[in-house]
């Protein structure tokens, strides 16, 4: 019996580096958006899992993070009315 030698398997490579980001760090731009943002998102969320958005808030200078508990990916619908309390007191209305 025959053994073949089979090639190890290389590591996939990271995808190029975007223009305007050198060095392919992939929260750098974020540092730049100085305008207050309000992120939101369910705890159920299957289509933006809620890590993603606790690196979002932690990426932006001046955001705020509200986890709706038991809802998807629309929690201003499930929860009208608190995410409108919600965004009232972000907006300082």
């Amino acid at each position: 019996m025959t053994v073949s030698k089979v090639a190890p398997r290389s590591r996939p490579r990271s995808p190029p580096a975007v223009a305007g980001d050198p060095h392919g760090e992939r929260f750098a731009d974020l540092a730049a958006i100085a305008m207050p943002t309000l992120v939101v998102n369910g705890d159920l969320d299957v289509l933006l899992n809620t890590i993603n958005s606790f690196c979002l808030q932690q990426h932006l200078p001046d955001a705020q993070l509200i986890i709706y508990p038991d809802s998807g990916h629309a929690p201003h619908f499930q929860y009208p009315a608190l995410f409108l309390a919600h965004a009232r007191i972000f907006l300082n209305v």
